[in-house]
């Protein structure tokens, strides 16, 4: 198993902190890999507008962080 270094936002950090004790999981890589897979999931009824949003809310976040 290779561990590589990401350089993640404080906020981001903190909701992958929350995800991991609220979905049970051991890790954040496994945090990761339950989003990926969510999102596979998930991705073809995605509407545009909701991927709109979603990245809006992105934005939002990450502005927070460079406040």
């Amino acid at each position: 198993m290779t561990f590589k270094s990401m350089q993640v936002y404080t906020p981001i950090k903190n909701i992958v902190k929350d995800l991991k004790a609220e979905l049970e999981l051991k890790n954040e890589s496994e945090v990761i890999a339950y989003l990926y897979k969510f999102y596979a999931n998930r991705s073809k009824s995605l509407t545009l507008a909701e991927h709109k949003e979603i990245k809006e809310e992105i934005d939002k976040i990450i502005n927070q962080a460079s406040l």
